[in-house]
């Protein structure tokens, strides 16, 4: 998950050479590691090592609503997400229109800072026919069925 979803690939592999070219032949710690990946990476990475290290948190993420600004299709749509649960992921989305047009994008794990409950503004010409989250099964979602939303 961390190299295919949330760094990338390059910025993983980066990253991961870095720790290991400070950590080869030594002893290093779990923190070692963290600290490492978070220096080489760029990033500030606490609240993946916190969520899956230092507890046992579960991810469940939800699609709730989606409705239309001003009830006009052509002014686009609100996603309303939920994190059910207390393990904060980035949103990979898949959203299908009426046209045929598909949107596949990640939001990113930040989203989650504002609340359990987001509403996301999309883009559309016309009616969003399916919306899906985590589309290629990448996340460990404990609840899959409410990953998705027919219209």
């Amino acid at each position: 998950m961390l190299r295919e979803v949330i760094l990338g690939q390059d910025k993983f592999d980066y990253a991961f050479r870095y720790y290991i070219k400070n950590w080869a032949y030594k002893h290093p710690q779990p923190e070692d590691f963290f600290r490492a990946m978070n220096n080489g990476s760029g990033e500030d990475l606490t609240w993946f090592w916190n969520g899956w290290y230092a507890n046992n948190w579960q991810l469940d993420q939800a699609v709730t609503e989606v409705s239309y600004k001003d009830n006009d299709v052509k002014k686009g749509a609100v996603l309303t997400l939920e994190n059910k649960d207390q393990m904060a992921m980035p949103v990979p989305l898949k959203i299908t229109e009426s046209n045929g047009k598909v949107h596949s994008f990640t939001i990113p794990v930040e989203i989650w800072q504002t609340g359990a409950e987001v509403n996301i503004d999309i883009s559309s010409v016309s009616k969003i026919k399916k919306v899906v989250i985590d589309p290629q099964h990448q996340l460990p979602d404990t609840d899959r069925s409410n990953n998705s939303l027919k219209l």
